[in-house]
């Protein structure tokens, strides 16, 4: 599933591709209708990330907005850039065709990824972006010192904080040394300060990294070889050398380093 470094990458390509550009037709699976009248003939005006949601704004310019496209990639949506009247094939979702005869289609072979006009209550529920001036150390540390169950789902519910998901949960708490079945609230003043810088570097990296690998393509980088214990179970850990070890936490496959991560 795309994660907030992904979604930020992909907002930033597609501004660059298609900012200020008007659109010109829309194909979508379900309320073309309703989009084509809200969408054609307006100009992307604007781009923004909301946690893992994608907003982009329409209009003839920012101080005139028509209408807010949202999506949400879920676990196999896909954007892309494809030549308008370019045959569609049946797993495209949402296509929108702008000016200069291209369009930026979404996909999904599950049919999972979502999207809609306007806001809908969704993105009212979601907590702290982890890059924000509000996600500080006091903010973070009282609320995993209440809170139950253990850390690493913790960190993943998006009312918590925004964006992070299972592959940069892992990696963060690899940076942090604490092991993801650790329970939140018995984590030490330290451990939880560790973790909280963790998160704040770990992010910012993942940018970086995810910029090193697609460039200006609008796609995502599906097989993030920086990563350093995600997916890499049976590989030696790059601190310690231990195998690093791979294990299910409320279902997901979580990856850790039994020796660094207590």
């Amino acid at each position: 599933m795309p994660e907030l470094p992904d979604l930020e990458v992909l907002k930033e390509n597609i501004w660059r591709h298609f900012g200020g550009q008007t659109v010109s037709d829309v194909y979508a699976r379900q309320e073309r209708g309703r989009l084509v009248s809200k969408l054609k003939n307006q100009k992307l005006a604007g781009i923004t990330r909301r946690g893992k949601f994608l907003i982009f704004a329409f209009g003839q310019n920012e101080a005139d907005l028509k209408a807010e496209l949202v999506l949400h990639l879920m676990l196999n949506g896909r954007l892309s850039v494809e030549a308008a009247g370019r045959a569609r094939p049946g797993t495209v979702l949402l296509a929108l065709e702008f000016d200069r005869a291209e369009e930026l289609r979404l996909t999904d072979q599950t049919f999972w990824a979502k999207y809609w006009l306007g806001a809908n209550g969704h993105l009212d529920k979601l907590g702290l972006e982890p890059l924000s001036d509000d996600f500080t150390e006091d903010w973070f540390a009282k609320r995993v010192q209440k809170s139950r169950g253990r850390i690493k789902p913790l960190l993943m519910k998006q009312e918590f904080i925004a964006g992070l998901g299972n592959a940069y949960t892992d990696e963060a708490l690899f940076a942090a040394r604490i092991d993801p079945a650790r329970e939140a609230k018995k984590l030490g003043a330290d451990e939880i300060a560790e973790l909280h810088q963790a998160i704040k570097k770990v992010i910012p990296w993942g940018i970086a990294q995810v910029k090193k690998s697609v460039g200006a393509a609008i796609k995502e980088d599906e097989k993030r070889v920086f990563m350093k214990v995600y997916r890499r179970a049976g590989q030696p850990c790059p601190r310690c050398g231990n195998i690093i070890k791979e294990t299910k936490l409320q279902g997901r496959d979580t990856f850790y380093c039994g020796k660094c991560q207590q």
